[in-house]
């Protein structure tokens, strides 16, 4: 039987929050995730500046209590507000303007963090016990978006975390 706990984001750029089931045996740990990307420039000079991708990185923690055997489990990760997982957006604080950006799973930056059907997942097993694991997540503001305007930007996420034993 596999277990779903859902957790929303508050506010902040690409801020995680967690909220959790009084019966779960297992959940999301350290207040959730956040990545915070600091100051983008976005602004190019033909043939004398280009404005560059903006990487950052952040973790998610699972944790689980009271385990008599162990669980495998999967973190998914929703769209945000562009509903699209390939093409995630953070949205101005000005009501018009986007930033795109996308988190993924790999250093690299390419394998996109999703759902499963869409991007890949963060995934773990945890053995029995009081147990907890601690992933890396990767973020890319890419470079060259130049009419973003000076602003504050940021996204709503979900996590979803489901496990089986």
């Amino acid at each position: 039987m596999k277990r779903q706990q859902r957790f929303r984001s508050f506010a902040g750029l690409c801020l995680l929050g967690l909220a959790t089931s009084a019966f779960a045996a297992c959940g999301i740990s350290g207040g959730g995730a956040s990545i915070s990307f600091g100051g983008y420039n976005p602004l190019s000079f033909q043939g004398k500046l280009v404005s560059s991708n903006l990487d950052s990185n952040g973790t998610v923690g699972v944790s689980c209590n009271g385990l008599v055997q162990g669980v495998s489990y999967t973190l998914k990760l929703g769209s945000g507000r562009s509903n699209n997982i390939a093409a995630r957006h953070l949205a101005g604080s000005d009501g018009g303007s986007d930033l795109a950006y996308n988190l993924y799973t790999d250093a690299g930056r390419s394998l996109i963090w999703g759902d499963g059907s869409t991007g890949s997942v963060l995934s773990g097993s945890l053995g029995a016990g009081t147990s907890s694991n601690s992933h890396t997540f990767y973020g890319r503001i890419p470079g060259g978006q130049n009419s973003v305007p000076p602003g504050s930007f940021s996204d709503q996420l979900v996590i979803t975390l489901e496990y089986a034993p």
